[in-house]
């Protein structure tokens, strides 16, 4: 009988490379990298008040009033609207 010194003794059904304990600690290690880094916070804009066909928000750089829309009202968060905004 020859001994093979270099294999490892497998259960039936079993891969030698670890199979689902490997694949475990892959996804383990992708969740931790993901968590690992800070996303981006979305600026928040509110909008102030509402005046006839114009609404005013405000921004993290000053006021912008834009068109009113239908489904906008006071305190409503919406994008901010940070292209409307003069450079100074």
């Amino acid at each position: 009988m020859v001994e093979h010194r270099f294999c490892k003794p497998t259960v039936d059904g079993s891969s030698p490379s670890g199979g689902l304990s490997n694949t475990i600690e892959v996804v383990l290690f992708f969740v931790v990298m993901l968590l690992g880094y800070d996303a981006p916070k979305p600026s928040e804009c509110h909008i102030d008040q509402c005046n006839g066909e114009y609404c005013s928000v405000e921004t993290p750089e000053g006021w912008v009033d834009i068109e009113r829309r239908p489904d906008y009202y006071e305190g409503k968060e919406v994008e901010c609207p940070m292209w409307l905004i003069e450079p100074t």
